[in-house]
């Protein structure tokens, strides 16, 4: 089993980062296994200068230690695009099909001009979104819980039943993002803390932005890319990313099916385990502008 840190350097770690990070160290070191750090530092508008140094330090101050050198995602743009790229291979029956008949990962689509799935008039898997925030939030309903909102699925249907058009608002330059389509199926998985986990792609998570419209790879590309490339076996991390997992997996299927080399076995048991989240004492969740619990105020304090 290989484990993982994934921080992000948008500001001093706190509390709620390093439960994380030491449930993650645990896992992986109560049977002497790795675990490697990946900063993820991808969204770069948000990267603070200085900050992934500074975690490091304070990694090593908790005695935290990792293996390996440390992978910084802003060094990985070339993997993304290679990625994104088998993904637009593929057709969105062609996914449909492996996802709903639980077909063998390990054994690639075809993606060649002859194949009948991957014509031009076959709806794509990766498309392009022409909606702004304000079109999704017009049209979308956030579900009860965790604030997720689900695209309604206008840009799909777009290029469903109108791909000239589509075409056309390319061809004119329209700003525009990459999404991916999500079938109707549901993914299931155990997670450690939280149990069995049933999540319908479509109804509970709707089609994802892969790349946004500034260029920037999202999160949910960059780290399943990343984890089946670093060949990640044990991911803890916190419940806030559960459902999120099941959208990891259907990218890491379709990955695999589109040929993307990894260096782990396409059918590798992986471990799951979200962690509750840390609330302050008015039951909101931890988050960086409160500095009391940063590690720059808790280290002064030894």
């Amino acid at each position: 089993m290989t484990g993982r840190f994934a921080p992000t350097p948008s500001g001093r770690m706190h509390i709620g980062n390093v439960y994380a990070m030491l449930g993650a160290w645990l896992s992986a070191r109560k049977s002497g296994d790795s675990i490697r750090l990946r900063i993820e530092d991808i969204d770069e508008p948000r990267v603070v200068p200085g900050a992934a140094e500074t975690m490091m330090r304070d990694l090593e101050w908790l005695g935290l230690g990792w293996d390996d050198e440390p992978v910084f995602q802003s060094s990985r743009h070339a993997l993304y695009q290679e990625a994104l790229e088998l993904l637009s291979k593929l057709s969105f029956d062609e996914i449909s099909d492996i996802i709903s008949t639980g077909s063998n990962d390990s054994k690639p689509c075809s993606t060649t001009a002859g194949n009948e799935a991957a014509t031009s008039e076959a709806t794509p898997l990766i498309y392009p979104c022409f909606c702004s925030r304000a079109d999704i939030r017009a049209a979308s309903a956030p579900q009860e819980g965790d604030r997720f909102t689900v695209y309604p699925g206008t840009c799909h249907r777009l290029i469903a039943n109108d791909p000239q058009r589509v075409k056309q608002r390319l061809a004119s330059g329209d700003r525009h993002s990459l999404r991916i389509a999500t079938t109707d199926t549901t993914i299931a998985f155990h997670d450690e803390v939280f149990g069995n986990q049933h999540y319908n792609l479509a109804q509970d998570i709707g089609d994802t932005i892969v790349r946004r419209s500034d260029g920037i790879y999202s999160y949910q590309l960059a780290v399943t890319v990343d984890d089946l490339d670093m060949g990640i076996t044990d991911i803890v991390r916190g419940r806030d990313l559960l459902r999120s997992n099941a959208l990891q997996i259907y990218i890491r299927k379709a990955l695999i099916a589109a040929g993307f080399q990894s260096s782990e076995p396409a059918d590798a048991a992986i471990s799951y385990a979200h962690l509750p989240l840390i609330d302050n004492a008015a039951g909101q969740r931890l988050a960086k502008r409160e500095r009391s619990l940063d590690l720059g105020i808790l280290t002064a304090h030894g």
